[in-house]
């Protein structure tokens, strides 16, 4: 059986439900694993990052535009999102 990492922001139950909902149609158990870092280090890796297609490496006001966004709508992934419900 494979395993399949998606590696990704998804902050929100909306952006998760893509992906959780097409590993259980396939019958594949969903775990999600949080890598939580404090915003400076984040604005810090986000800043020497090379060949990002939406920020430039340097770029601290769209970078920091961006994480703003992300701390502000950060929901916290809850178990019942990735359980089967059929």
């Amino acid at each position: 059986r494979w395993h399949i990492i998606i590696d990704r922001m998804n902050f929100d139950k909306k952006q998760r439900a893509r992906y959780i909902e097409l590993a259980l149609e396939a019958g594949y158990e969903v775990k999600i694993t949080v890598l939580w870092l404090p915003y400076q280090e984040c604005l810090k890796r986000v800043l020497t990052r090379e060949g990002h297609p939406t920020i430039a490496k340097g770029d601290e006001v769209t970078a920091m535009k961006v994480l703003d966004f992300f701390f502000d709508n950060y929901e916290l992934p809850h178990p019942d999102e990735y359980k089967l419900t059929t």
